[in-house]
């Protein structure tokens, strides 16, 4: 018997597309994964069958199952990295799913900006767009994945944490090949990832367009924005094992703080926010590193009408601190949530 020769996790490969699918589930072309990162975590994804089996029959003879069929083929998995300006565009416009995209410096590099939000289930329709994913673990065991949708996103960041991270769900349709890319592409650089840190970071809450800085007192924040996929509508008469559809189910926008206390009451009092009850607005902007010009790797996600519900009084190591629980609402012709991000990407979402 030969010398065995175990896999080391530093050589394995994470590769993605900024493209959608042409269908969903159609898969993309090789040449399309043109983006390569590394994950947080060692998170591959599984692939979970649905069996039908006989074991709680009766009349079969034996108390075991002696036969089973699949019916499902289903794959669910994380994928949470750095915070970065392509990145964060890339979760947002595969989980919120309308994305217009503006030049704004011609460079070189060139500089983009994406606004992107909740696509309208009226006027968009309730079809996500979908993507592929490429996973390498290890030597034969690479996973090219189709169907891929964004379920949610978000961003979290605690004080003393040396970076500020990106976080999000994925569905697979359930199918996928195990084949190799033609030519896995390079890891992208620090540049045109455009990571963005806490040194950049700012996050503002008051009344709506006229929030103030609270980033002096912030001992955590988290943000997280979910299409609601409706799974098991996914699945259909005659589609087959794979899922053959992902539709929009109920959309979410969970927000969280931890604000260290003033001196003051500045939480319950008047015009505060747990004070009169009052709309409030949300901004958290991280700012990196120069593009072109007088444009920056940018991230601001703006939710501009919440209320708070919980607001309670902990510990946060030697200070008092506020942990705050907002509820997101939707006024008559505003977005509930509007992310606007500035990076070297050309665009999402094209096929």
């Amino acid at each position: 018997m030969g010398a065995f020769n175990p896999q080391l996790k530093y050589f394995s490969r994470f590769a993605f597309s900024p493209k959608k699918e042409t269908a969903y589930g159609a898969g993309l072309a090789d040449a399309k994964f043109t983006r390569s990162t590394t994950p947080l975590g060692f998170d591959d994804p599984e692939v979970v069958k649905t069996m039908v089996d006989n074991e709680e029959e009766a009349w079969k003879g034996s108390e075991f199952a002696t036969e089973e069929f699949q019916t499902r083929q289903a794959m669910d998995y994380a994928a949470n990295f750095r915070l970065s300006a392509l990145l964060a565009g890339y979760c947002a416009a595969f989980s919120m799913g309308k994305v217009n995209t503006v030049l704004l410096g011609a460079g070189p590099p060139a500089a983009y900006q994406h606004t992107i939000t909740f696509q309208n289930r009226v006027t968009d329709g309730h079809d996500l767009p979908s993507t592929g994913h490429w996973f390498k673990p290890a030597a034969q065991l690479a996973k090219k994945i189709y169907g891929a949708v964004c379920l949610n996103w978000g961003i979290a960041y605690t004080r003393g944490q040396p970076v500020i991270q990106l976080n999000s769900n994925w569905s697979g349709s359930g199918e996928y090949s195990n084949a190799d890319l033609a030519a896995v592409p390079p890891l992208d650089t620090v540049a045109a990832l455009g990571y963005l840190r806490e040194a950049g970071l700012d996050i503002k809450i008051g009344t709506p367009a006229g929030e103030a800085s609270v980033a002096n007192r912030i001992a955590s924040v988290s943000l997280d924005l979910a299409n609601g996929l409706e799974k098991d509508w996914s699945y259909y008469p005659g589609k087959g094992l794979y899922a053959g559809r992902a539709w929009m189910g109920r959309r979410g926008v969970t927000a969280s703080l931890r604000l260290l206390a003033s001196a003051t009451d500045d939480i319950f009092g008047t015009g505060h926010p747990f004070g009169d009850d009052a709309l409030q607005g949300l901004r958290i902007t991280v700012q990196g590193d120069v593009i072109t010009g007088a444009y920056h790797h940018n991230l601001d996600i703006y939710v501009p009408n919440m209320r708070y519900r919980t607001a309670k009084v902990i510990e946060e190591g030697n200070f008092v601190a506020w942990d705050l629980g907002p509820k997101v609402f939707q006024p008559a012709a505003a977005e509930v949530a509007t992310v606007v991000v500035q990076n070297t990407e050309v665009a999402y979402l094209g096929t």
